[in-house]
C-alpha cells in the first residue's frame, strides 16, 4: 500500500513539474505581447482624436513597422490623448497604427497640425492688394502669379493657404501656403526677384491648366516687327524708280527676320 502510495506521489510530482517546466518555457521563449492601437477608418488632418475612431490591437513587442520613425502609443498614454482632446496633424488611413507622431501636441504649431506630412510651409509677403483682401481665411485656395522680368506667369495654381499674418489694424502682410521641395524653391525665387500676385479660386470647381505655365508679356513677335517692316519698304521705294532692273533686290531684303527685342 505504502509503495503505491509512493508511485502515485510521484506520478503527481512529475505532472506539476511539467506543468511547471512548460509554464516557464512558454513565459521565456513565447514574443512579450504590447498593445496598440489601431484606426478603424480614414480621417484628415485636424480631426479630434477620439476612442470611436481607434481599436485595440495585441502585435508583439518587438513588432517593427516600416516607414514608422514615431512610438506607438501606449495604453497609458491613450487615456491621457482621449482625455485631453488631442488632434491629428495629418492625414491616416484604415488600418494605420497611432503613433505620437501623428498627433499635434507633437508636432508644435498650429500650421504645422494642419500640414500633409510630406509638404512644406511656405510664407510670403502680401498686402491687400497683391493677398486679394484683407478677410483671406486659413484654408482657402489660390492661384499664384508671378512677375518677373516684364512677364507675369501663372507658376502655381489651387495651393491650399495654411495661415493668414496681419497687422496689429487688421492689414493682411503675409500668408503661410501649403507647397512640395520644388514648388518651395520657386516661390521663394519669384519672391526674391520679382513680385508675386494671389488670385482666390473655387476649389470645389477649379479646373487647373495643363501644359506650359500661362504666361503675358507686352514685348511679342508681331509687336516689334510692324515698324521694322514699314522701314524697308521706305527704303525700296527710291531704288525702284532709279534701278528698274534690280527689283529682286528689295524683295530678299525684306524676306530678312527682323530681330526682336525683349527685356
Amino acid at each position: 500500500m505504502s509503495k503505491n502510495k509512493l508511485i502515485t506521489s510521484l506520478i503527481i510530482g512529475a505532472v506539476l513539474f511539467s506543468s511547471l517546466a512548460a509554464f516557464l518555457i512558454y513565459h521565456y521563449m513565447a514574443p512579450a505581447r504590447s498593445t496598440i492601437y489601431m484606426f478603424n477608418d480614414s480621417y484628415s488632418s485636424g480631426e479630434q482624436v477620439t476612442s470611436d475612431m481607434l481599436t485595440p490591437v495585441q502585435v508583439d513587442s518587438q513588432i517593427v513597422v516600416a516607414g514608422v520613425s514615431s512610438a506607438f502609443v501606449t495604453p497609458s498614454e491613450y487615456q491621457d490623448i482621449i482625455r485631453s482632446g488631442d488632434s491629428l496633424r495629418m492625414d491616416v488611413t484604415e488600418g494605420m497604427p497611432l503613433t505620437t507622431g501623428m498627433l499635434s501636441v507633437s508636432g508644435g504649431s498650429k500650421v504645422e497640425m494642419s500640414m500633409k506630412s510630406d509638404a512644406i510651409a511656405v510664407t510670403v509677403p502680401v498686402n491687400e492688394y497683391t493677398g486679394i483682401t484683407n478677410d483671406l481665411k486659413e484654408g482657402a485656395r489660390v492661384n499664384i502669379y508671378a512677375n518677373l522680368d516684364s512677364t507675369v506667369a501663372l507658376i502655381q495654381q489651387n495651393k491650399r493657404v495654411l495661415e493668414v499674418f496681419k497687422s496689429n489694424d487688421g492689414v493682411i502682410t503675409g500668408v503661410a501656403v501649403e507647397e512640395n521641395i520644388q514648388e518651395s524653391m520657386e516661390l521663394i525665387y519669384a519672391v526674391t526677384n520679382g513680385s508675386i500676385y494671389l488670385g482666390l479660386v473655387d476649389s470645389t470647381g477649379y479646373q487647373a491648366s495643363e501644359g506650359a505655365d500661362p504666361t503675358y508679356s507686352p514685348y511679342s513677335e508681331s509687336y516689334s516687327e510692324i515698324p521694322m517692316e514699314t522701314e524697308v519698304q521706305t527704303e525700296a521705294e527710291p531704288e525702284t524708280e532709279t534701278e528698274p532692273e534690280t527689283e529682286s533686290e528689295p524683295a530678299a531684303e525684306t524676306e530678312a527676320v527682323p530681330e526682336v527685342f525683349t527685356p
